[in-house]
Parts: structure tokens; sequence; C-alpha cells
């Protein structure tokens, strides 16, 4: 019997984690094999089987996003609004710098991933998604209380004006909601 069919019958793991564990039992046995401890790595050539299943998702009414909105304030708010009403990524959003928004639109032209500062994610995640007037006004609210020079980023960190970390932002403002 496979192993890893009897890892994935035990802990339900997906395709990718189960790839993940196959690289690092073969890498552990080739190092094994290296240094004359077995004979044969018996990992090679072994299959991961399991379906490539795509996580269930779950977009967010009109009226959720308001009411999520509506239980926030300040950055917080902002960020749930943005998220909301564009389908962006987070690193998308963390990416926003003022130049980028024109009362019309979003222009998506960076992402952030921890201090890295790229282009987006897919060719397609680039270009301009259009800003519905709810959305206008959180943002132009938002403009008024932090600085917005052109190239200052939408969410900046207060001391250096980096990129803000989103997961710092739900640790402090939105976990007490």
């Amino acid at each position: 019997q496979n192993l890893f069919d009897e890892i994935d019958r035990t802990k339900n793991l997906s395709h990718k984690s189960l790839q993940r564990i196959q690289t690092g039992l073969s890498a552990i046995f080739t190092l094994a094999k290296q240094r004359n401890l077995v004979q044969t790595n018996p990992v090679q050539g072994s299959r991961v089987e399991g379906r490539r299943t795509k996580p269930e998702r779950y977009a967010y009414t009109h009226k959720e996003v308001l009411e999520m909105i509506s239980s926030l304030r300040g950055r917080a708010a902002t960020v749930v609004a943005l998220a909301g009403f564009t389908g962006l990524r987070l690193g998308e959003i963390r990416g926003l710098q003022w130049q980028d928004y024109d009362d019309e639109s979003l222009s998506v032209n960076r992402s952030v991933w921890r201090t890295h500062i790229t282009a987006p994610k897919t060719e397609a995640s680039g270009g301009k998604v259009p800003v519905v007037p709810p959305l206008r006004i959180i943002l132009n609210e938002h403009r008024k209380s932090v600085p917005n020079a052109p190239n200052a980023f939408i969410f900046a960190g207060e001391r250096k004006g980096a990129p803000l970390n989103l997961a710092n932002l739900v640790r402090r403002e939105m976990t007490a909601v």
C-alpha cells in the first residue's frame, strides 16, 4: 500500500501537502543513501495520489460587507471595504498608493508580501479596478486622516510609512470587535 494514501486517509491532507511530505522524505532518504545508511530510497518513484481539490470559496453579499464595515472603525473598516468591494488580494491592498486612486478606479501596480514589493501575482491582476460609490466615500474619508502624498501607501505603518502589516491590523484593531 502506498504510504501517501495512508497519510491522506488519516489526516485528510491536500494533494499539495502530500507532495511536500514526499519531497521531504525523499530528500532525507537521498541523504541517508549518500552516507551509506540505507541501500535504496523507498520514496523514489512513488506517486502522490489524492484529488487536487480547490477549497470551497464563499463570496460575501453586499449586505454582509456593509455589516462588517459598520462594525469596524478607521483603517480596519477601510481595509474590509476595499477587500469586500474590489476582491483585491491582501498583498495588492497593501501595495496600493494614493497615486493609484483617482476617485473612479484603483490601479493595481504592485503587491506586497512581508517586506517585498513585487508586481501583481498575475498579469490579469494588474490594471484598473472600479471604485463603487460606497467605497469612494470610505476611501476619501480615510485620505483625510492619513498622509496622502502621491507615493504614500494608502495603508502605511505610522513609523516608517512602509506598507502596513494587515495581520497586525487585525490583531490590534479587529479582534476586540
